[in-house]
């Protein structure tokens, strides 16, 4: 069976599969394709799930360690997708 980009789920990723400085840079590139208001989406989008991670997480129920590495996981999304925005001088607060 072959998967294609759009089945993965950032939820499937374990503590084993740790996102590294090189899944980073790829992350950060791929984000250059967007325009302006499909990045502040992507970045509002990216804020609210790994805030209901976290919010799962901190609620110590049977799932809060996958919901801890998947906050971790969105939270470096964030942050490409945070970098690739400083770098076209977008402000964030200016669109909402």
């Amino acid at each position: 069976m072959q998967l294609s980009p759009n089945s993965v789920k950032f939820e499937t990723h374990g503590a084993s599969d740790p996102p590294n400085a090189d899944n980073l840079v790829k992350e950060a590139t791929m984000h250059q394709h967007l325009d302006d208001n499909e990045l502040l989406a992507d970045i509002a989008a990216t804020t609210e799930r790994r805030d209901r991670f976290d919010r799962r997480a901190r609620a110590g129920r049977y799932d809060s360690q996958d919901a801890a590495v998947s906050a971790r996981i969105e939270s470096q999304r964030l942050a490409a997708l945070h970098t690739e925005r400083q770098s076209r001088g977008l402000d964030i607060d200016a669109a909402a």
